[in-house]
């Protein structure tokens, strides 16, 4: 072991070392306050899900109060639907592209059997 190594080594060995008194600290505590620590744990998450809650909440409102309201009998009669020509033909005419092609059903068997 070089000379130059021996500081590195005792610096590593001091950080294990303190490492390890910080762990065994914190188990002390723990151990020790283990019934406030599950209270403090258990408000926590209590707080986030009523906060969940809340947003939930304000999200269904705000889509409720998003979402038109359907028009009554007589509204509707009063207000026809605009329809147009190009949406009549659009949906009446027939598909101006052809389907592609297939794989032929040996080439998806040795697809399959290379997979």
């Amino acid at each position: 072991m070089a000379p130059t190594d021996a500081p590195l080594d005792v610096a590593a060995t001091y950080n294990s070392q303190l490492r390890q008194a910080n762990i065994m600290s914190m188990r002390r505590y723990y151990a020790k306050n283990r019934d406030k620590e599950l209270l403090r744990f258990k408000a926590y998450y209590q707080k986030n899900k009523d906060k969940i809650r809340a947003y939930k909440k304000r999200a269904r409102e705000q889509s409720k109060r998003a979402i038109p309201r359907q028009p009554t009998v007589v509204a509707a009669e009063t207000a026809p639907q605009p329809t147009t020509v190009m949406d009549i033909r659009f949906l009446c005419q027939e598909p101006t592209h052809k389907a592609p092609p297939s794989a032929a059903p040996s080439k998806m068997n040795l697809a399959f059997l290379l997979n």
